[in-house]
């Protein structure tokens, strides 16, 4: 006699935690109104989805719906949250969309999941276009440069001279996150023992969380990092030198959290 052996089959369905991961999606700057999204896939924004990408789309600053901006025109001087979308019934192709909103955009008719995977920023002058910019990373954290010279948007800070720690905003260069901004700082050292220091808006310390000083009475640049946080939805840092001194503060880039 054979003996046979009786399979248990669970009735309640096992279902494992989704990651929030970002997998390629990145953007590059193709021309001054359009930006590239490659092929890739993420979790959608609420960890439910994959949003997968099988080929690249353009993004048009010039055109609204899905491969454009969500509602509205584009503006100058502005930070775009980069979103890619998608329909979970499959029947729309998945795309990309820019938006104002940091936090969700306003989705086409037929789209129903999203997630956020870059930003871009618009300049200050005529015509309207896009920063020129590289993107460096596959994954959750990506880093940004500007390709963009001296600029009237990433110039934040001018003949800077408080002795005292003073706010400098960051916005629209840096977009409505709290992050690691990289810094150009030109420095004046007036005296040997003077320096330059730095905390994240909001910090109470008395001293700088980032501190550059050559010892010597001299002009300097040097490329420091420092963390900035938001005022209310602005990002921002603040900034002391000694007295005499004076400072020169340029955006150069900053990373990004997915």
């Amino acid at each position: 006699m054979v003996a046979i052996t009786t399979a248990t089959i669970p009735t309640t369905p096992i279902v494992n935690a989704g990651l929030l991961y970002v997998n390629d999606l990145t953007l590059s700057y193709t021309t001054t109104t359009t930006i590239t999204l490659s092929q890739g896939a993420a979790r959608d924004s609420t960890d439910t989805n994959d949003i997968i990408l099988s080929a690249p789309v353009v993004i048009d600053i010039e055109k609204s719906g899905p491969g454009g901006i969500d509602v509205g025109i584009t503006d100058y001087s502005t930070d775009y949250a980069v979103y890619a979308i998608a329909d979970s019934t499959g029947y729309n192709q998945p795309s990309g969309i820019i938006s104002l909103s940091a936090t969700k955009p306003m989705l086409p008719g037929g789209y129903d999941m999203y997630r956020r995977i870059g930003w871009i920023v618009t300049g200050a002058s005529l015509p309207l276009h896009i920063l020129k910019f590289y993107q460096y990373g596959t994954d959750e954290t990506r880093v940004y440069y500007y390709d963009i010279g001296i600029d009237t948007l990433n110039f934040v800070l001018i003949g800077g001279v408080a002795t005292t720690f003073t706010e400098v905003t960051l916005e629209p260069i840096v977009p409505q996150i709290e992050t690691k901004v990289i810094f150009r700082a030109e420095y004046t050292q007036a005296n040997t023992i003077n320096s330059a220091e730095f905390l994240p808006f909001g910090a109470t310390s008395t001293i700088g969380m980032i501190r550059i000083s050559a010892g010597a009475v001299s002009t300097q640049w040097q490329t420091i990092e420092i963390p900035c946080k938001l005022d209310d939805t602005t990002p921002a840092i603040k900034y002391k030198v000694g007295t005499s001194d004076s400072l020169n503060l340029y955006v150069a880039g900053y990373r990004d959290y997915l």
